[in-house]
């Protein structure tokens, strides 16, 4: 295995090519951020307008309200006849 005797001369050949690079970088990482927000509004936008549709339709009257009174005849139970036991006197 053989290591680089001198790291100088492979770092002196990237700096003109690593600001290239990360000028490249740079520019296309604000269009994905663009996007990115564009695909995030399409999504709000979707969720907005089905939240509308659901909670917008009024198109029927209100519900009539039924008031019930049910009377119920409630009778006590008759009185318990105690049993006498034929063994007992």
């Amino acid at each position: 295995m053989s290591l680089p005797g001198n790291d100088r001369d492979a770092s002196a050949a990237q700096p003109a090519v690593a600001p290239v690079a990360a000028a490249k970088r740079a520019a296309r990482q604000p269009n994905s951020l663009l996007r990115y927000a564009a695909a995030l509004a399409v999504i709000a936008v979707l969720f907005g307008g089905v939240v509308y549709w659901f909670a917008g339709q009024n198109d029927m009257p209100p519900p009539r309200q039924v008031r019930e009174l049910t009377i119920v005849n409630i009778v006590p139970p008759p009185p318990h006849r105690r049993r006498q036991c034929p063994n007992r006197r």
